[in-house]
């Protein structure tokens, strides 16, 4: 582990992703709408708003994310700093907010200010980051409704990655899309530190914990942790007891699942069935959201790492709508996941005879 397993990745700056493109053509649109891009952390949210700023050449106000927590007196000072610059005849202002989510109350100021913006004909147009579903949601839906337009930014896909940093298939599926940590990846043990400290404890630790009430936190992180340890596989909830400690009754296991699939790092999916008691009580398999999760938590290095069927796949299906998903139970056939749209149900990744698993 001592030698890089490949030369340090290219700074990827000069490299845009399609949401930068994405956002140029919503600055565009009318009526004007304020911008909302969300995201998990490191996947490149700022550098894209910064690149957004370059491109379009539109004078801008950014708020950076702060150390402690600001009041909402910080939104509405950046508003009104905003406010007295004067673009050009075929310009806006952007005002940039990152980590809106750590401001208590922000959703009412940036309905306050856009709604005295919308009365005096102003020119300044928010773009708000947040990288906390829990958090950001719930003032999106409550406040800011018919005000704003959303804009998911995912992990980096493989041809992203490819082109930013010049990463094989076989580096991408093990590092995964972190464009943020794609500089770390020449250092193995350092990249896993990273990633642990950085990325997967900051779930319990800044956006379950600080949001909802927990009784058992240890728990939850012990959750995550065994579902790190088992991706793909299906484990009912008596023997996923066992090495948890403190694990109280089932009900409380599946409904800290729920809180990781909201929060995205990871869930558990439940059983194909029309009755909803079926699938409530049926075994949930867990799924994490990127390899790179996996992989950090993992003793084993990139190149003793084994084929996890950590589902490749299903990062894909994260890059748009996220439709229900369930796995299905049918004799002879393995089936990672079921997506399920408006209209049909669709295979997805694959459907392989029992005799031909890996």
């Amino acid at each position: 582990m001592g030698q890089p397993a490949h030369p340090a990745p290219p700074c990827a700056r000069a490299y845009a992703r399609a949401i930068v493109g994405e956002r140029l053509a919503a600055c565009w649109r009318d009526p004007p709408l304020i911008q909302v891009m969300t995201g998990p952390r490191q996947v490149g949210k700022t550098t894209a708003a910064q690149q957004l700023i370059e491109t379009r050449g539109w004078p801008a106000r950014t708020g950076a994310d702060l150390p402690l927590p600001p009041g909402p007196k910080w939104i509405e000072t950046h508003g009104r700093v905003a406010e007295r610059i004067s673009p050009a005849h075929d310009q806006r202002s952007l005002r940039i907010l990152d980590e809106i989510q750590t401001v208590h109350g922000w959703s009412e100021v940036v309905k306050r200010l856009w709604d005295e913006q919308r009365c005096t004909g102003g020119q300044v147009l928010p773009i708000l980051l947040g990288s906390s579903a829990l958090w950001v949601q719930p003032g999106l839906t409550e406040s800011l409704s018919g005000r704003f337009r959303p804009h998911r930014c995912p992990h980096g896909s493989w041809p992203e990655c490819r082109s930013a940093f010049g990463w094989g298939l076989t580096t991408w599926r093990y590092f995964g899309g972190y464009p943020g940590a794609a500089a770390l990846t020449n250092d193995e043990a350092l990249w896993k530190r990273h990633v642990a400290g950085s990325l997967i404890e900051t779930v319990p630790a800044r956006e379950v914990l600080a949001l909802q009430r927990i009784t058992r936190p240890a728990l939850l992180r012990q959750l995550l942790a065994l579902a790190a340890a088992y991706p793909a596989q299906i484990l009912p909830y008596n023997p996923m007891r066992g090495p948890l400690q403190d694990a109280g009754n089932t009900t409380t296991l599946a409904a800290y699942l729920r809180v990781l699939g909201i929060a995205r790092p990871a869930t558990g999916l439940g059983l194909l069935s029309r009755g909803t008691t079926r699938q409530r009580a049926s075994s949930p398999k867990f799924v994490l959201w990127k390899n790179a999760l996996v992989n950090a938590l993992s003793l084993s290095a990139q190149s003793e790492a084994p084929r996890r069927r950590c589902p490749v796949g299903t990062a894909r299906r994260e890059r748009g709508r996220r439709p229900r998903v369930e796995w299905p139970a049918r004799a002879g056939l393995e089936r990672d996941l079921l997506a399920r749209g408006r209209s049909r149900s669709r295979l997805h990744p694959r459907a392989r005879p029992a005799h031909l698993r890996p």
